[in-house]
């Protein structure tokens, strides 16, 4: 594997079945952020009125989260992260700005 050393979230029938030749050692898990920061960037969003999408880079190789929200471009956005350092600060920061972005909205349509 590229001597890289694999790591608990490597799966070598996985790696089998994918159809890019771009190999990772490293899978991502959406287990290595707390479900209570989850939680919260769900929230967020839905109060938002938005939807989100958890999900990876087909490489597995990074998080992927879309957003769904009718006033983004083409109504929906996706951000990326692949460092497992980072990953709770990514989705925490995401939190915030959807959180954010609710109290505006709610604030505007009470005006």
């Amino acid at each position: 594997m590229n001597g890289k050393e694999k790591t608990k979230f490597y799966s070598p029938t996985l790696d089998k079945l994918s159809k890019t030749s771009k190999k990772t050692t490293r899978i991502v898990s959406w287990e290595a952020v707390p479900p209570q920061l989850l939680y919260e960037l769900v929230v967020a969003v839905n109060d938002a009125r938005g939807a989100v999408l958890l999900g990876a880079t087909q490489d597995r190789g990074a998080w992927a989260i879309t957003i769904f929200h009718e006033q983004l471009p083409k109504g929906k956005i996706t951000e990326y992260c692949n460092s497992e350092e980072m990953v709770e600060d990514f989705v925490r920061g995401l939190a915030e700005i959807w959180g954010d972005v609710a109290r505006e909205l709610s604030v505007a349509s009470v005006t």
